[in-house]
């Protein structure tokens, strides 16, 4: 499949991160072993909504209580900075 290298593309700039990314064929939920999350960081052009919809999402999962993340874009330089959704 080669469309999906595009997904797996990264920048080596954010090597750092240790990202892992996963690419499913089709729609609907996506189980691993809950220790293999640390933290949930939703992207910088999400809304509230979308910060509601994963904590509903999250509820009653053995990651219901994970801390949430919102990247926000760094005023005078290239980056993110992660803050705590409230």
């Amino acid at each position: 499949m080669a469309l999906a290298r595009w997904f797996y593309a990264k920048s080596s700039f954010w090597g750092y991160e240790r990202e892992w990314r996963c690419l499913k064929a089709g729609p609907g939920a996506q189980s691993f072993p809950p220790d293999a999350l640390k933290r949930i960081i939703a992207g910088c052009v999400n809304t509230e909504a979308t910060l509601v919809l994963i904590r509903e999402t999250l509820k009653g999962t053995p990651i219901q209580d994970f801390p949430v993340f919102r990247a926000v874009r760094k005023a005078r330089r290239f980056g993110l900075d992660l803050v705590l959704a409230g």
